[in-house]
């Protein structure tokens, strides 16, 4: 199956004074295919910077980032994005929202009207279909966003803080739902977050990143049982976990 590698990569930005920050370093990583992969680390590490790079919006300045290897010099339809504010077009309706990519990617209209009516009862959107952004609440929006990215059926989803934003019943509630569309499509999914329960949960895998300039400290098999059900939250052993990532992460903030 197709596999992501980060081969020996380093990126580096210049602020505002023009000195070069050095984000991330010399970093390797294997990301298996069809698992989830949550991306932990304290601020300022190289997080977002990676999905980035994935993304194919920066390049690195050494080493090289594979998909199926092939070098990933740019966006690719097989890649989404979801971030943590969804770009949605204001001025367009949730489905016209929801079919933006379907349409850049030429899909007839009969389909693509099949695939968004989908999209909308998949998550709970049904009869909000001619609503606008501004008429939706936090978590709405962000079902829109998913729905949107998932509706080209990627092999890979990439996803900045997505949840992070919202209030806890919701990101819970949104949680559960990326799962059951996980077990359904069953694509590479590579989350970036904060929220060390919020991984806990969802990740086969966990990579935690060191302080600034980031490269890898820990990775984490997640030996939870799947399908995740929500009462997993409550076990001795998610508590053990989480109390195992925590104590990782702080070494690196002391």
């Amino acid at each position: 199956m197709p596999k992501i590698i980060f081969d020996n990569v380093s990126k580096a930005f210049v602020n505002n004074s023009g000195q070069q920050i050095q984000v991330i370093d010399k970093l390797f990583l294997e990301i298996e295919p069809e698992k989830i992969t949550c991306i932990l680390g304290p601020s300022g590490c190289g997080k977002t910077t990676l999905i980035n790079l994935l993304a194919g919006y920066i390049f690195p300045d050494d080493g090289y980032i594979f998909y199926d290897s092939q070098y990933i010099n740019g966006p690719g339809p097989e890649r989404a994005v979801v971030f943590q504010d969804q770009a949605l077009f204001l001025w367009k309706t949730v489905k016209e929202n929801i079919g933006f990519g379907l349409k850049c990617q030429k899909i007839n209209e009969a389909l693509r009207e099949k695939i968004i009516n989908e999209r909308l009862d998949k998550f709970g959107l049904h009869g909000f279909g001619d609503s606008y952004p501004c008429q939706l609440s936090g978590g709405m929006k962000q079902r829109v966003g998913l729905a949107g990215a998932l509706a080209t059926r990627p092999k890979v989803l990439l996803m900045d803080e997505p949840f992070s934003s919202l209030d806890e019943q919701t990101r819970e509630m949104l949680q559960e739902d990326l799962l059951k569309i996980y077990y359904e499509a069953r694509p590479t999914i590579i989350l970036v977050t904060h929220n060390i329960e919020e991984a806990t949960f969802l990740a086969d895998t966990i990579v935690i990143l060191t302080k600034r300039p980031g490269t890898i400290k820990s990775i984490i098999k997640v030996a939870l049982p799947n399908p995740r059900i929500s009462e997993v939250r409550n076990s001795t052993e998610f508590f053990q976990l989480r109390r195992h990532i925590w104590e990782t992460i702080r070494e690196e903030i002391k």
